[in-house]
């Protein structure tokens, strides 16, 4: 059985899956507990409305964006800051 990070990070992604493939208007919450294989008791526990399981889903995607184009701290430091870290 998934559990916490992981179980979130599925219904997240079984979310925005839907949102793409139906829209928002669309979108239900049983729909995304069959999706990411979690109860609907697992999604309301954590979301307790289908507003705010879309934003932290567009939350989440927005997180993971930023993270992705952030340059590592090595990048940002100076050569000479590199040999002396090194």
């Amino acid at each position: 059985m998934v559990r916490g990070m992981a179980r979130e990070q599925a219904v997240l992604a079984a979310t925005a899956e839907l949102l793409v493939e139906r829209g928002y208007a669309a979108l239900t919450t049983d729909a995304v507990a069959v999706r990411a294989g979690a109860s609907k008791a697992t999604i309301y526990r954590r979301w307790p409305n289908k507003a705010q399981l879309v934003r932290a889903t567009l939350d989440a995607a927005d997180a993971a964006r930023n993270a992705a184009r952030a340059p590592s701290s090595r990048r940002m430091m100076s050569p000479d800051v590199r040999r002396a870290n090194v």
